[in-house]
């Protein structure tokens, strides 16, 4: 499924080559994101196949509006070949690919309890040398489960220097 997400927001990310058009269209993916999130009918509206497609179009020209015609024209496609319920995953992905090419990425810090600036300052130091990138976003998230010390969470790699994980190795 992985590879599907991928050539379609390749697809959409390509259509242009305009960074100002790419964050708007990753804006307004946001924007359709939280919308049918927001709304369960919309959901089960636009994956209903008993529901026509002009319809559900409608739907889309009505949300996305005119404005950006490459993204409804997409939402459209996706509707038309019946992936629209991997839009989330798709707007993640995109997110992804925005980061990248701005060279920046997104970590998750989580610790047992609240961290002052100076050490945020550190983590984050040390992850734009090991990624070689220009911009690190963050959020952090208290866990008190991990006893103390740091994870940190980037894509799909963990990095665990948690007081727990060390328990655990010697247990």
């Amino acid at each position: 499924m992985a590879n599907v997400v991928n050539n379609y927001v390749e697809a959409l990310y390509y259509s242009t080559n305009n960074s100002l058009d790419r964050t708007q269209i990753e804006k307004d993916l946001q924007k359709f994101v939280k919308i049918s999130n927001d709304n369960s009918n919309l959901k089960k509206i636009l994956k209903d196949p008993r529901i026509e497609e002009k319809t559900k179009f409608e739907i889309i020209d009505g949300i996305v509006g005119k404005e950006n015609v490459l993204l409804s024209n997409f939402l459209k496609l996706l509707i038309k070949e019946k992936r629209i319920d991997l839009i989330e995953k798709m707007l993640l992905e995109y997110e992804k690919m925005m980061r990248d090419s701005k060279k920046e990425l997104f970590i998750k810090i989580i610790v047992s309890s609240e961290i002052d600036d100076n050490q945020i300052d550190k983590i984050i130091q040390k992850f734009k040398d090991i990624y070689k990138v220009s911009t690190v976003k963050y959020s952090i998230e208290i866990n008190e489960e991990i006893l103390g010390g740091i994870k940190v969470v980037v894509g799909n790699t963990v990095y665990d220097a948690s007081i727990k994980r060390q328990l655990d190795q010697i247990f």
